[in-house]
């Protein structure tokens, strides 16, 4: 049951219309929570609704822009690799940790 934890983190989006963004939120989420900060705890400092988010982080909606704009002022994330993935480099340091280590091969679209 645990792997089936750990595969739903990275794989079972990739039927979702927007898995490859959703993949990279609950990544960039990982990275940056505090430990132990539930995703509810996550999307309030970014000032967006938990039901809003987990819908994103679900991989049915595509996150808004504004929605990405939030977390981005929150959390440093670069919008284009929310929306595109690639370009670790531009990363803040703990994203790029995480999107390093991560067991997917690829974090673009």
């Amino acid at each position: 049951m645990i792997q089936k934890n750990r595969r739903r983190e990275y794989y079972v989006y990739m039927n979702k219309p927007y898995s490859d963004i959703a993949a990279r939120l609950v990544l960039i989420r990982k990275a940056v929570s505090a430990a132990g900060q539930s995703q509810t705890a996550y999307a309030a400092a970014a000032g967006i609704p938990i039901n809003t988010y987990n819908n994103w982080e679900s991989g049915d909606h595509r996150i808004s822009l504004n929605g990405a704009l939030k977390l981005r002022t929150a959390y440093g994330v670069p919008l284009d690799f929310i929306y595109c993935g690639g370009q670790v480099d531009a990363l803040p340091e703990k994203i790029r940790k995480a999107v390093i280590e991560s067991p997917r091969e690829s974090h673009s679209a």
